[in-house]
């Protein structure tokens, strides 16, 4: 009786970590930051993705998003996508940056103009290799 109890109550508890904090679900898992914020990583058909919100409403309204692109087969993360030249794709990731609040290095920026100045004017199309 005892083993027959355990196999049906692990079956449940295998949607749920064992912390309080972290919860998952077949695709996502929210974990509490100690910050107060939600992570959520995505893991589904080989690919990966993660964000982190303020209210856990937003990380699941947009975990659901995501995981609908990535079941059609779309790209996961919208920014990159309206990018049409490499500069574009550099031009993102500045902006991340200072969303975020990272100030940018004088190594990094001289490698970021670096790039653009010898990529920039490449279409991003042509430097995506398909599996």
């Amino acid at each position: 009786m005892c083993t027959l109890f355990y196999a049906m109550t692990r079956r449940f508890f295998r949607l749920f970590d064992a912390s309080v904090h972290t919860e998952r679900t077949r695709v996502a898992t929210f974990s509490r930051l100690k910050s107060g914020s939600w992570r959520v990583q995505i893991r589904r058909k080989g690919k990966y993705v993660n964000e982190t919100f303020l209210r856990r409403k937003d990380a699941e309204e947009w975990a659901l998003d995501i995981e609908r692109r990535i079941d059609r087969q779309e790209p996961a993360t919208t920014r990159s996508r309206d990018a049409k030249l490499f500069s574009d794709l550099i031009a993102v990731h500045r902006a991340d940056l200072e969303e975020v609040g990272k100030k940018i290095g004088r190594s990094k920026d001289a490698s970021l103009k670096f790039l653009d100045g010898r990529l920039g004017s490449f279409v991003t199309e042509s430097l995506i290799v398909n599996d």
